[in-house]
C-alpha cells in the first residue's frame, strides 16, 4: 500500500463520505472537486483504492508490461477482428484513455486542493504539504520536483501501453512508414519513462487514445450507414480535440515546467539529463505524425460527406489515401 498521495486521497474520501452523511457535502466537494460532479471523483478514487487493495502500488512495472502483452496476444488470437472490430486495440484504447483521463483529472483538479492534515505517515504529510505549497504552479510541477506518482493509475497505465505497443510496432512495420514510426516510438517512450520510474509524467499523454476508441470500431459490421458516419465524425472530432489541441497543450506545459525545474536538485536527483531532450524530440515526432494523419482524415471526411466515397469504403488504417467512388456503392452495402 502506498504512503504518498493515494493515502491522502483516501483520507479526503473519508472526509467526503462523513460530510456527505451529515448533509453538508456541497462545501466539501467545492473544496476538493470544484465544478466537477461528485461521482467522477468518487469513481476515480474508488478505482485507485481497489487497485491498492490488490497490492498494485508494489507491482513490478516490467512484469505488468509482460502480462499486458500476453493478455493482448490472447485477445488478438481469439477474437482479433470479430464483427469488424480490432478487439485488442479497442480494449487497450478503453483502458489507457480512461486511465489517462483519470490521471489528468487528479493532477489538474485534485492535487492543487490537497491541504495539510494530520496523518500517521510522515511521507504522506510531506507530499501533502508539497502539493499544498505548489497549488498555483504548472500541471507537472509536483512530478518534476520528485514528488513521485500520485496514484497507482499513474504508475501502471503506461506499462499496460508498453505491452500493447509491441503489437502496434509489429503491425506498423507491415503497413507503412508512419505507422511503423508511431509503433516503435511508442515502445521506446514507454520503456524509457518506465526505466527511469517516470511513468507518472508520460501517462497524461495517453489521453490521445480517446480517439482510438472510435477508430477501432470504424469498420464494425453491425453499423448502419448512419451509425458508421456518426462514428467517423466522432473519431475525427476526438482526434482533433485530444491529439491536435489538448496533447500539444499538455506537452507545452510539461516542457515549460521542466525548463523551470531541471536545474533544481529535486529534478536532477530523480531524472536523467536526457529526459528534457527525449520529451522535446518525441513530442515533436508524435505531434507531426498526428498533424500528418489529421490532414488525411480531413480529406477522407470530405470525400465521405460529399458522396465521392462510400461511407463504409476504405476505412482501414492503411486505406486512408484510397478512394472508392459512389458508383461502386452497391459493392459495399
Amino acid at each position: 500500500m502506498s504512503t504518498n498521495a493515494t493515502e491522502l486521497l483516501r483520507h479526503h474520501q473519508q472526509v467526503w463520505n462523513t460530510t456527505d452523511s451529515s448533509s453538508s457535502s456541497s462545501s466539501s466537494l467545492t473544496v476538493l472537486f470544484p465544478n466537477i460532479h461528485s461521482t467522477i471523483g468518487q469513481t476515480v478514487l474508488s478505482c485507485n483504492l481497489w487497485l491498492e487493495q490488490w497490492g498494485a502500488w508494489e507491482w513490478n512495472l516490467y512484469l505488468v508490461a509482460i502480462v499486458a502483452t500476453l493478455c493482448f496476444a490472447t485477445i488478438r488470437a481469439l477474437c482479433h477482428k470479430a464483427y469488424g472490430i480490432d478487439w485488442y486495440c479497442f480494449i487497450h484504447a478503453i483502458v489507457s484513455s480512461l486511465g489517462s483521463c483519470a490521471c489528468v483529472y487528479l493532477d489538474w483538479y485534485v492535487a492543487p486542493y490537497l491541504t495539510t492534515t494530520t496523518t500517521t505517515s510522515t511521507t504522506a504529510t510531506t507530499t501533502m504539504m508539497m502539493m499544498s505549497n505548489t497549488s498555483s504552479q504548472p500541471l507537472f510541477y509536483q512530478a518534476c520536483l520528485c514528488a513521485g506518482p500520485m496514484t497507482t493509475l499513474h504508475r501502471i497505465v503506461p506499462s499496460i501501453t508498453l505491452g500493447y505497443a509491441v503489437f502496434d510496432a509489429l503491425d506498423g512495420l507491415s503497413m507503412s512508414w508512419d505507422f511503423a514510426l508511431h509503433g516503435l516510438g511508442t515502445c521506446f517512450v514507454m520503456l524509457y519513462f518506465l526505466h527511469y520510474q517516470a511513468t507518472h509524467i508520460v501517462v497524461v499523454f495517453l489521453i490521445m487514445e480517446v480517439s482510438t476508441i472510435f477508430l477501432t470500431i470504424v469498420r464494425a459490421e453491425f453499423f448502419t450507414n448512419k451509425m458508421a458516419l456518426a462514428n467517423q465524425l466522432v473519431f475525427a472530432s476526438t482526434f482533433f480535440l485530444f491529439r491536435i489541441v489538448l496533447s500539444p497543450f499538455l506537452w507545452f506545459q510539461l516542457l515549460q515546467t521542466m525548463a523551470q525545474t531541471k536545474d533544481r536538485n529535486e529534478y536532477q536527483d530523480c531524472f536523467p539529463s536526457t529526459l528534457f531532450g527525449v520529451s522535446v524530440i518525441f513530442g515533436i515526432l508524435f505531434h507531426l505524425l498526428n498533424l500528418y494523419w489529421f490532414v488525411k482524415i480531413v480529406k477522407k471526411a470530405k470525400r465521405k460527406l460529399t458522396g465521392t466515397e462510400h461511407i463504409k469504403a476504405n476505412n482501414a488504417l492503411e486505406e486512408l489515401d484510397k478512394t472508392t467512388t459512389i458508383n461502386n456503392e452497391k459493392k459495399h452495402v
